[in-house]
Formats: structure tokens, sequence, C-alpha cells
């Protein structure tokens, strides 16, 4: 059944940047539950990772931007990166809408940032 199959809602094991720039703690989901992942980056670095279980995701946005930094989505990827010479704490969400048993299903990503 497909509600009780996890999967990773937002991976951050496959980071896009230097190990040293960019750190994190692969993060699972089931169905339709948030989740909350705790990130590092160095100050100006990017940081990013993608969603697994593409064919099942209607959406994937950003709900609530960082207000130290930027957040892209491209497809099923989204990059982070603070503002150059910003050190301090910094958050976003992301929202991702997928089709499951029994119709539409919403999960966020709370991301809390560390920037280095």
């Amino acid at each position: 059944m497909r509600s009780k199959l996890f999967f990773a809602l937002v991976i951050i094991a496959g980071f896009s940047a230097p190990a040293v720039a960019c750190q994190g703690t692969p993060a699972r989901s089931s169905y339709g539950e948030d989740v909350h992942i705790d990130l590092e980056v160095e100050s100006g670095m990017t940081c990013g990772s993608s969603l697994r279980l593409g064919s099942m995701i209607k959406s994937f946005e950003v709900t609530k931007p960082p207000l130290n930094g930027s957040v892209s989505v491209t497809g099923y990827k989204w990059r982070y990166q603070s503002r150059s010479g910003f050190k301090g704490k910094d958050a976003f969400v992301l929202t991702l809408i997928y089709e499951a048993q029994g119709g539409a299903r919403t999960s966020k990503s709370h991301i809390n940032v560390t920037v280095k």
C-alpha cells in the first residue's frame, strides 16, 4: 500500500557541494508527514539536493523563503545559497504535493540552516 511506503522527501546525502562546504543529515518521511532538517553550509556557498519518487510528484516549491539567502527549485532539485558574508541561522520551507492513494497529499520540509 503506497501510504505505508517510506520515501526520501528531501535527501541530503547526495549534496552537490564539497563535503566541508555543505553538510546535513538524510531525512526520511512517510507520505503526508512533515520533516525537519538541519543543514550546515559555508557562507556564500551553495548546497542542495533532490527528491526521490519523482514520478508521483505533482508540484515542489519554496513556500517560505529564507531571510538571509535564496533557494531555487528546478524540477525535483533544490539549491540554497546564503548571502555573501552572512553567518548565523537561516530557515526555509519546501512544500511537496504528490499523488497518493486517495488523492493528492502535501508534505513540508522545514530546513534550518547554520551558515558558518
